[in-house]
């Protein structure tokens, strides 16, 4: 059994780091997607890879901030501010650069882990 999540791409035509400040904003919907897909797995880390990037990249779940860099560096950081916060994590295959955001709704999915496909 896998869960999937599903995020579109994301452009302000105006209202650059205005929207929090009061300020106007015209952010639109782009057809570009990230999708990621999370499996049931065993393991002391996740391995992400992309379908837009070179390689694939081991991430132990004890890494600390900035110990990986590049794009799999913003799993990382997903991966330590979920163990800091208390919240198991556990390990498995993933694959997609922008998985920061659905790998918060993967904290509710015990004991899941990750496998992705990136479109």
């Amino acid at each position: 059994m896998s869960v999937r999540y599903a995020a579109p791409g994301r452009i302000n035509l105006i209202g650059e780091h205005t929207d929090y400040n009061l300020g106007f904003a015209l952010p639109i919907a782009l057809p570009q997607r990230t999708v990621a897909t999370f499996t049931a797995q065993q393991s002391d880390a996740i391995t992400v890879c992309s379908d837009r990037a070179d390689g694939t990249v081991r991430i132990p779940l004890d890494t600390a901030p900035g110990e990986v860099s590049g794009w799999a560096g913003y799993v990382a950081g997903v991966v330590w501010a979920l163990r800091a916060a208390g919240h198991p994590v556990p390990g498995g295959p993933c694959r997609s650069p922008a998985m920061s955001k659905s790998g918060w709704a993967w904290r509710r999915r015990r004991p899941w882990g990750a496998r992705c496909s990136a479109r």
